[in-house]
């Protein structure tokens, strides 16, 4: 799955590096990417549950940016683009509530074969 991946990525780029490897972009999306995609989509799920009258999605995601930055001290959502492709897979997004405690988090509907398998430790 992570050639694919590469090879997209590779088809996307004007220019990079021949030596990234698939190791190379697993570790981009576990450590950075996927990090901080999940906080962001928890803030935007919080507004999605509990929507107010006439409120757009666009509306919340731009919302959810702002919480996001309020959150991270101004630092800006870096990975719309990649938040995009992720709301539209199945096995990553789910109406289902996070499930969350004081010592660990994941995603309910997820398992650890999948790179968008995430869970943290505070």
């Amino acid at each position: 799955m992570w050639n694919h991946f590469l090879q997209t990525w590779r088809d996307n780029m004007c220019e990079y590096d021949e030596a990234r490897s698939t190791n190379n972009l697993g570790c981009r999306w576990g450590k950075k990417i996927l990090i901080v995609v999940n906080k962001f989509h928890a803030l935007y799920e919080q507004l999605e549950r509990t929507p107010q009258s006439g409120t757009a999605p666009e509306d919340m995601k731009g919302e959810a940016i702002r919480m996001y930055e309020n959150l991270t001290n101004g630092k800006p959502f870096k990975y719309e683009h990649c938040w995009e492709i992720l709301i539209k897979n199945l096995k990553w997004c789910s109406k289902e509530p996070t499930k969350t405690n004081d010592s660990n988090k994941q995603k309910s509907v997820n398992d650890g074969d999948s790179p968008m398998f995430f869970q943290s430790r505070r």
